[in-house]
């Protein structure tokens, strides 16, 4: 028999230690705790990751959290955006994978972001991303970011060049370096420079129809 679903959760991660009480994680805590209890949920589970996002969905907090939702714990899961479950958020075939397998559960998934997660919002958002540039290139001249990349999500490691990578490859999107070694990437047939201009958005500067 499985438990019965009285109660939410809510989820944080942080790319790098983080305190206790500090800040930073209230910042991120506080805010999904008010909004789980403004759903009507006073019985609230808190699951942290701290300084650790993983591409792959293999944080301590994220897995436990996981299982409890198999033995039916819970019936919505607050998170502030889908770059908390894992790095790159819906642009992670793996983060996709989760919504999913949590949906068909009878689980919802809500971002103080983007709402309910799910397929279809997912999709939506993917595609709004990824099509931006020819809103840039055939219909409104002001819109032509590409991408937003959370620079909180970044391991120190990491540089935004890294992000963008991993935010191509999952889309399948083609890429390499110019002779100047400038990256540069083919998307919906066309090559261009994706440019940070800063507080991680990511403008698209096409060059030319991709014909190779």
């Amino acid at each position: 028999m499985s438990i019965p679903k009285t109660q939410a959760a809510i989820y944080c991660s942080f790319s790098t230690p983080t305190p206790n009480n500090s800040p930073a994680m209230e910042a991120q805590r506080l805010p999904l705790l008010n909004f789980a209890k403004s759903s009507g949920f006073d019985d609230v589970v808190e699951y942290i990751d701290n300084g650790e996002i993983g591409f792959t969905l293999d944080a301590p907090a994220l897995k436990q959290l996981t299982n409890d939702i198999y033995m039916g714990k819970f019936k919505k899961v607050f998170v502030i955006d889908a770059t908390r479950i894992g790095k790159f958020g819906i642009g992670n075939p793996a983060v996709l994978e989760w919504i999913e397998k949590v949906n068909a559960l009878g689980v919802e998934i809500i971002s103080t972001d983007m709402g309910i997660l799910n397929a279809q919002s997912c999709a939506q958002a993917l595609h709004i991303k990824s099509v931006l540039f020819r809103n840039s290139l055939f219909a409104d001249p002001d819109i032509d970011i590409l991408l937003s990349i959370d620079l909180d999500s970044l391991d120190q490691s990491e540089s935004i060049n890294d992000a963008i990578r991993g935010w191509l490859n999952a889309n399948g999107h083609r890429w390499d370096y110019d002779q100047d070694g400038q990256l540069r990437a083919s998307i919906g047939g066309v090559w261009g420079y994706p440019n940070h201009v800063g507080n991680g958005d990511i403008e698209w500067l096409p060059i030319a129809p991709d014909n190779a």
